[in-house]
């Protein structure tokens, strides 16, 4: 196996790996028809990590007691940017079953040539509970999201990602084990380029494709970046030759931020940015021997602890 990250890559190809996270019924709804559109039309390919169980977003109001998360709600206009009923869908009472309600729109990204991923079952509970889960409870939860996907979609998931960056040794021993022996890698980290995981003295198979780049609402309202200057701001992190990932969210670039992405993919196209799935990324490097390191730290812009990938 080459070991070689460079070879993986022309010196001067520009190739830009599009996650798109739908967290919520909104993002199911709205987001997710709005962005198939968007990409059909400019004949681009994207990776659609899907939340197909409740929508219990709502319950996050109670992390506003955290200075870090307050401002940054504040910084980017939560209310404006997510919308009221995101803030508090399943705050008081169950939210709303995206896979049962919205199973037609979650078809969408398949009928149109796009590739899908597991995301969650239900988004607030993985994201603030993953690394929480017992092995039990981590196949527990995988299991009953294989179920609800396979009534979807006909067939088990062939990729995940967790929801916030989050992981845990559960859940990557979870994607060694033969319940996930169809799935080829996962996007759960942020890095710089896939690799082999490493973690408490353990290396897994699985590839990991981490996001390389940072999201609009982790740098919007910082260092002078603003709506009008935020794609320019993009434009100038992605780098030709080397692994460029971005993560997108149907709540943001699918509603609130629409046109301002979609003048970002017509930016891409200008400059000869070629805008793939994760699942070509996959391609390019599922032979690579490369080992990373897994830490939990925090990134400017976004609160609590996430996976980060690093050398040592």
């Amino acid at each position: 196996m080459t070991t070689n990250e460079d070879t993986f890559f022309e010196k001067d190809e520009l190739i830009l790996g599009l996650k798109i996270d739908v967290d919520t019924y909104r993002g199911t709804k709205k987001g997710l028809p709005a962005l198939i559109k968007l990409l059909n039309s400019e004949k681009i390919k994207g990776t659609f990590f899907l939340s197909i169980g409740k929508d219990n977003m709502g319950r996050n109001i109670w992390r506003i007691f955290k200075p870090k998360f307050l401002v940054k709600m504040l910084r980017n206009k939560a209310f404006k940017l997510y919308g009221f009923d995101i803030l508090f869908r399943g705050f008081l009472w169950p939210g709303p079953d995206i896979g049962k309600i919205l199973k037609k729109l979650l078809r969408l990204p398949t009928k149109f040539g796009q590739e899908i991923a597991l995301h969650s079952y239900d988004h607030y509970k993985w994201q603030m509970n993953i690394n929480k889960f017992s092995q039990e409870q981590v196949e527990k939860e995988f299991r009953k999201a294989n179920i609800r996907w396979f009534k979807l979609f006909g067939s088990p998931p062939s990729a995940m990602g967790n929801p916030g960056w989050q992981l845990s040794e559960e859940w990557l021993r979870l994607s060694d084990s033969i319940i996930c022996k169809d799935v080829k890698y996962r996007s759960d980290t942020r890095g710089t380029t896939c690799c082999r995981i490493k973690y408490n003295g353990l290396t897994f198979n699985k590839l990991q494709i981490p996001t390389t780049l940072p999201t609009y609402d982790e740098v919007i309202g910082r260092k002078g970046v603003t709506d009008e200057t935020y794609n320019e701001y993009l434009l100038s992190l992605i780098e030709p030759g080397k692994l460029n990932v971005l993560t997108i969210q149907a709540e943001i670039e699918g509603i609130a931020c629409f046109k301002m992405f979609r003048e970002f993919v017509q930016k891409c196209k200008h400059k000869g940015i070629k805008i793939v799935p994760l699942s070509e990324i996959y391609e390019k490097f599922q032979n690579t021997g490369k080992v990373m390191n897994l830490h939990f730290q925090e990134i400017p812009g976004r609160e609590g602890q996430l996976a980060v990938l690093k050398n040592s």
